[in-house]
């Protein structure tokens, strides 16, 4: 019987992610102003102001998708993107990776851990073969989780959550 499970929880972390491209692709084209279709080069460079728009489409729609099946979930967060591209960009270099969403929840269970560490190894195998990346990090997209009280405490990654230098973007509650 686990093996049923487990190959059920395959299937909808497949799905959930392929939910979470469409949104991205959607989001990227929209704030580009330009049609789905002719992102494809843009996405291809991770570099790009086009794949920083993908990456946050893509997690606003994974988050909001982890609170609908896991009523701990209460907050989202997307750490790393917009101020570490433009600094990087300012330096000359290419943006660092990975983008890190932080799900900030009532309480840690095992079931939300074990589905966010599986969506952790398969998330940029998927993003890279669905976009032909060529060379695309060892992680793009990093999901990690805090509960309540590390934000109210500002420990660890929830420290980000209202920093001043590099603060992180609200994409869920």
């Amino acid at each position: 019987m686990a093996t049923v499970i487990n190959l059920l929880e395959v299937e909808e972390n497949k799905t959930i992610v392929q939910s979470a491209m469409e949104c991205g692709l959607t989001h990227a084209a929209n704030m580009l102003h330009i049609k789905r279709q002719d992102l494809a080069g843009e996405l291809r460079e991770i570099t790009s102001r086009a794949f920083d728009y993908f990456i946050y489409g893509f997690a606003k729609n994974l988050a909001a998708t982890l609170a609908l099946n896991n009523r701990n979930v209460k907050e989202a967060y997307v750490i790393g993107l917009d101020t570490a591209a433009d600094l990087d960009a300012a330096e000359g270099r290419a943006p660092e990776y990975p983008v890190i969403l932080l799900l900030v929840v009532e309480r840690r269970t095992a079931a939300l851990e074990e589905m966010v560490a599986h969506l952790n190894r398969t998330v940029t195998k998927s993003i890279a073969d669905a976009l032909g990346l060529p060379e695309a990090p060892a992680v793009l997209l990093d999901v990690h989780i805090a509960e309540m009280a590390e934000k109210r405490e500002r420990r660890g990654l929830s420290s980000f959550i209202n920093s001043w230098w590099a603060p992180a973007l609200k994409v869920l509650g």
